[in-house]
């Protein structure tokens, strides 16, 4: 008896694997894509929060010494003393301090920056302006 019944060529069977091969790589490439922006969304996301409680340290000057008025100038003394170092994984901050108008106004720049995981420097940039008058004066 002659059964009417045919199975996979070679030459078939090859094809389905090699759509197969590229399909799984795609998924493996699209996936490291994804880690990678992943990775870097919520580094970025950490630095920004890092910064951003620096400038409110520098905001609330006075509420943290009792003692001592803490003026715009030291603001713009402190900024200024925390200069770039080499980038590592960890995130660190630099800052840049300009006074300006006869020192009652100062422009902050506060930059966190980081290495990701090929070794390339990242940041974020904060840059906001305070005043000599604060709304924590008494």
């Amino acid at each position: 008896m002659i059964s009417k019944i045919r199975g996979f060529s070679l030459v078939e069977v090859m094809v389905t694997f090699l759509l197969i091969g590229v399909a799984a790589s795609a998924l493996i490439k699209l996936q490291a894509y994804v880690e990678v922006k992943s990775d870097y969304a919520k580094t970025s996301l950490q630095a920004m929060l890092l910064a951003e409680s620096k400038l409110e340290k520098f905001r609330q000057r006075g509420m943290d010494y009792v003692t001592h008025v803490y003026t715009l100038t030291d603001v713009h003394d402190e900024c200024n003393a925390m200069s770039k170092v080499t980038a590592t994984t960890t995130i660190q901050l630099s800052c840049e301090s300009t006074l300006s108008v006869s020192d009652t106004l100062s422009a902050i720049e506060i930059t966190a920056y980081w290495l990701d995981r090929q070794k390339q420097e990242q940041s974020v940039v904060l840059k906001t302006m305070l005043s000599s008058h604060s709304e924590f004066d008494s």
